[in-house]
């Protein structure tokens, strides 16, 4: 099984659907538009760490108390540094990602549960084996 089949595996019985928020084809089983509580982002964390997948952002989202979903419209990003090697720029995404997850806090939502949208590079482009 390729890392992108298992990233798949792992996701499907776990956070939100997205497709649908934010318009993709709820048909395209290629498509993973997860939102994640914090636990389960902080779990696949450590599921992209541990393949060395690197993480390019995300955004945050947040389940009201009806069960809607909505955009906080906060995200994170990263662009590889000029001078910064695959495995530096690898392992600030990953630490920036968990620090920012685990930190998160916005009183703008009282009463909800904010839910993570985590990009990580596909294998192929990330220079890493399928």
């Amino acid at each position: 099984m390729h890392k992108l089949d298992k990233i798949k595996a792992f996701l499907q019985t776990r956070g939100y659907d997205l497709r649908k928020i934010k318009g993709q084809d709820l048909n395209d089983t290629n498509v993973i538009s997860k939102a994640l509580t914090k636990q389960e982002a902080l779990d696949v964390i450590q599921f992209y760490y541990d393949w060395e997948l690197p993480i390019l952002g995300g955004d945050v989202f947040y389940l009201d108390p009806e069960g809607s979903i909505n955009w906080t419209y906060d995200n994170w990003y990263f662009i590889k540094e000029l001078e910064e090697s695959d495995i530096e720029f690898f392992k600030r995404s990953i630490k920036v990602t968990k620090d920012y997850i685990s930190n998160y806090y916005n009183d703008s939502f009282e009463d909800c549960t904010f839910l993570f949208d985590i990009v990580c590079a596909p294998p192929t482009s990330a220079g890493i084996d399928s």
